[in-house]
């Protein structure tokens, strides 16, 4: 919960124990009852190996996210709200029933699965998903995701972005979490520039436009 509280995250409900046991499956989270005007998960489950929960030399860490459709400057913001099932294949079941006060702007959040949400979102999902494809390639200078991390500040959390399918992303998430400059976007731009590489921060000068 400290990752979360530090990175501008709020606690949407207290933390809550579950048995894990042995052979028992994988863990399981499943989002149910999405209530709200407009709000959308754009997965309702996920699974974390049974493996992993038990030789994991990191937090485990379980994220979804949430995009209020439709959303119009002006407009009057829903309450999201939802259920939240943990639970192993093959054991106990645990249901948090999750919910949230409107938010100043809350275009897109996530719901990590201890109850915290994260918002401050910028960049589109499309621009994200590019800069993934180009950033998430090893490169001979490093100049890829590990740089990215470490001039974002959030290189300790390199074992993390290692075992994920796309470090990147990952990256990106914390990064936006953490932001309430407005002019963040731009700032994220000129990073990639000094690390050399124009072709991500076109990608974003692409989206941005002249409000840069």
């Amino acid at each position: 919960m400290n990752v979360e509280t530090k990175l501008g995250g709020d606690l949407l409900c207290e933390p809550h124990q579950l048995l894990f046991q042995y052979t028992s499956g994988n863990l399981c989270v499943l989002i149910e009852d999405v209530k709200g005007i407009g709000w959308k998960s754009k997965v309702s489950s996920q699974q974390i190996p049974e493996d992993h929960v038990w030789n994991a030399p990191y937090s485990l860490n379980c994220s979804f996210t949430f995009e209020q459709l439709n959303y119009s400057a002006g407009a009057t913001h829903s309450p999201l709200s939802c259920a939240l099932h943990i639970y192993q294949v093959d054991g106990d079941q645990q249901t948090l029933f999750i919910s949230t006060e409107s938010r100043k702007s809350p275009r897109t959040a996530i719901l990590s699965s201890n109850g915290h949400l994260i918002n401050n979102f910028r960049l589109s999902a499309t621009t994200k998903k590019h800069l993934c494809s180009l950033l998430d390639v090893p490169q001979p200078r490093g100049n890829d995701w590990r740089m990215l991390a470490q001039r974002l500040a959030v290189d300790r959390y390199a074992t993390y972005f290692t075992n994920k399918i796309s470090p990147t992303e990952q990256i990106l998430q914390l990064w936006e979490a953490r932001q309430t400059d407005t002019n963040s976007v731009g700032e994220l731009m000129n990073c990639l520039r000094v690390m050399g590489r124009t072709d991500a921060a076109a990608l974003i000068e692409k989206e941005a436009g002249a409000w840069l």
